[in-house]
């Protein structure tokens, strides 16, 4: 029997903060966007819509703001759905994994803010 994988990296910038929902059975769900630049002669940017859950959904809430850089690993999800007589579709990435790049800015300012005066 042959296993099959399809997996997502994305290193971006969130467009927004992140939000964070509470749902049934004391779960959280976090949504999120990410901007990733394309290179190459195709320059542009694609935009990919990230679910986080619970712990992880909390601490992107807390954590990230718009502008910062993560690294997302996930797997990718086409949602459906229909709206007004027409159907949708599109690409959410379930985040397995987030990293955060990128120090909150309200720490950059404490540290600098420490730092003795010279």
């Amino acid at each position: 029997m042959s296993q099959t994988y399809a997996g997502i990296e994305l290193v971006g910038r969130l467009t927004d903060k992140p939000t964070l929902q509470q749902v049934a059975g004391d779960h959280q769900v976090g949504h999120m966007t990410v901007a990733v630049d394309r290179p190459g002669k195709d320059k542009g940017t694609d935009f990919f819509r990230v679910t986080t859950w619970d712990k992880q959904a909390a601490a992107c809430n807390q954590y990230l703001d718009k502008g910062h850089l993560i690294m997302v690993k996930g797997r990718p999800e086409i949602q459906e759905w229909e709206k007004d007589g027409q159907k949708h579709r599109a690409l959410d990435v379930q985040a397995e994994k987030v990293l955060f790049l990128e120090r909150n800015r309200d720490q950059q300012q404490v540290t600098s803010n420490d730092a003795p005066d010279r």
